[in-house]
């Protein structure tokens, strides 16, 4: 089903739990009671209709009406993602890791594990700072109504979005083959869940992107155009 500004946020989040990573990615936070999803995001300056086409579109992974996109809400919810990312999540996901794995300097299979989860958050971090110093700042110039300096386009966003996926495969595939049996089982489960929730998480952030962020931008790059 699609929701509306009318649907209670309360029960979007009990019947949908993915979508408690939105609300702090567009700066809400919990104990709202049962106010409805326009009620919320006025009282936290969040477009209505940006945050519904992300809460639909991640539910049903189709895309509404993308000219009622607000960028400047879109552009402030890609970068919460991005910090929480960089700040929270792979930060944490590290230390789990090192807790669970006996890492010292002879085991092998340890400082594999943690070679390949820093190289994959070394290239994360580099397409994020790509996205935050060159792809929002173009857009806002945008948004101010003039052309930009450059000769830079939303298109080479998209030829930038780099798969980072394979490193991150074989991370999972070494823990998943190699792990130690004597490992607490559980907590390395658990770290291992952690890992493919958040791969998910990121897949879902890239879609978003993909399929709202670039062809509302380039509607904006085409209207810039006609004038």
């Amino acid at each position: 089903m699609l929701y509306n500004e009318q649907h209670k946020l309360g029960d979007i989040i009990c019947e949908h739990y993915q979508m408690l990573h939105l609300l702090s990615r567009f700066g809400i936070s919990l104990g709202f009671g049962d106010k409805t999803v326009k009620a919320i995001c006025d009282e936290n300056n969040v477009d209505c209709n940006t945050f519904l086409a992300t809460v639909n579109y991640i539910i049903t992974g189709e895309t509404t009406d993308l000219s009622l996109i607000d960028l400047h809400s879109m552009m402030n919810f890609l970068q919460n993602a991005h910090n929480y990312y960089i700040d929270y999540c792979f930060p944490t996901l590290r230390r789990r890791l090192i807790n669970v794995i006996d890492f010292n300097d002879d085991n092998k299979l340890a400082l594999l594990i943690i070679s390949l989860f820093d190289e994959y958050v070394k290239g994360l971090k580099s397409h994020l700072s790509y996205e935050d110093k060159t792809v929002f700042p173009y857009v806002r110039e945008l948004l101010s109504g003039k052309q930009p300096a450059t000769s830079y386009q939303i298109s080479s966003f998209m030829r930038h979005h780099d798969q980072l996926d394979q490193r991150l495969m074989e991370l999972k595939n070494v823990i998943i083959k190699y792990s130690p049996s004597n490992n607490n089982i559980n907590e390395v489960n658990a770290t291992l869940f952690d890992i493919f929730s958040c791969e998910a998480d990121l897949k879902s952030h890239c879609l978003i992107e993909d399929n709202i962020f670039i062809p509302a931008v380039r509607a904006l790059e085409m209207k810039l155009l006609q004038k």
